[in-house]
């Protein structure tokens, strides 16, 4: 049986264009220097809520509160994986792919690492959102946009989200999808006493992507009170087949783009701040 390289894959994950694939399927608005549509995830959307950056090539729906590239609106405008969408996206964009035969071993390990993307996928749209949902007072919106002076920006391009202080968030879904020993083998969730409970819970998400873009992992901050003390100020996702440490700087895909679009090998405004907040 025949796979989709990893060269090609990568390809249509650098080269595919977000306005092309979003503008093959909904009807764009032009407002300043971005463009826009209706939410195709939200039914009582009225009028143009979902934002195609051309320069970072993501989209950010604002109806929603999330936001993500090429392949992950594919994958969740059209109910498809993550193969699927590279496909259609590249057919779309016309990119030629280059396909390989796989041994059963290769197989399972790839079948294996499409269901760990589609959790992770599901866990940056899912916390993306409940940041959106929070009160402006906040702790984590007045750390992030009042303290931090974080821009808005900054906020969609980084993806950043919020862990509700919740025991079983993630959990309850890993369960409900057959996925929990996944999520486990990702540091997501742990389980103690026959009860499963989620390793990110009350702390503002920072979504670690590798140079591609993707999502690969998590890193979390907690409050400043007094109540959250006796707890690590910050948490990341253990090492796992989707995200090795050694090979991942947290922001590079951010700092790539920066440097794609102004000419100049320094990150925009902001960014180093976020690169500092997460690393400390």
């Amino acid at each position: 049986m025949k796979f989709i390289t990893q060269s090609s894959i990568d390809n249509v994950l650098d080269e595919a264009d977000i306005l092309k694939i979003v503008s093959a399927s909904e009807t764009m608005v032009k407002k300043g220097v971005h463009d826009f549509c209706r939410s195709p995830f939200n039914d009582k959307d009225k009028t143009p809520s979902l934002c195609v950056n051309k320069v970072k090539n993501r989209f950010f729906d604002y109806s929603e509160g999330f936001g993500g590239n090429a392949v992950s609106f594919l994958m969740k405008r059209h109910s498809i994986d993550f193969f699927e969408a590279i496909e259609k996206a590249a057919e779309i964009c016309g990119i030629i792919l280059q396909y390989e035969e796989q041994s059963p071993d290769a197989k399972r390990m790839q079948d294996e690492i499409l269901v760990m993307k589609k959790l992770v996928n599901f866990m940056t749209e899912e916390f993306q959102k409940q940041f959106h949902k929070l009160e402006d007072n906040s702790w984590a919106k007045e750390l992030i946009i009042s303290e931090r002076k974080f821009s808005k920006e900054v906020i969609e391009n980084f993806m950043l989200g919020f862990a509700p202080n919740k025991r079983d968030f993630i959990s309850s879904t890993a369960i409900n999808t057959g996925t929990l020993e996944i999520a486990k083998s990702l540091g997501y969730t742990k389980t103690e006493n026959g009860s499963s409970y989620d390793f990110l819970r009350n702390r503002i998400i920072f979504p670690i992507q590798n140079e591609k873009g993707e999502v690969i992992g998590f890193g979390g901050r907690t409050d400043n009170s007094e109540e959250s003390k006796q707890y690590a100020k910050y948490l990341n996702s253990p090492e796992s087949k989707l995200y090795q440490k050694e090979k991942v700087l947290y922001g590079i895909w951010q700092a790539k783009k920066s440097i794609v679009s102004s000419g100049k090998a320094i990150m925009m405004e902001g960014y180093t701040d976020v690169i500092a907040l997460h690393q400390n």
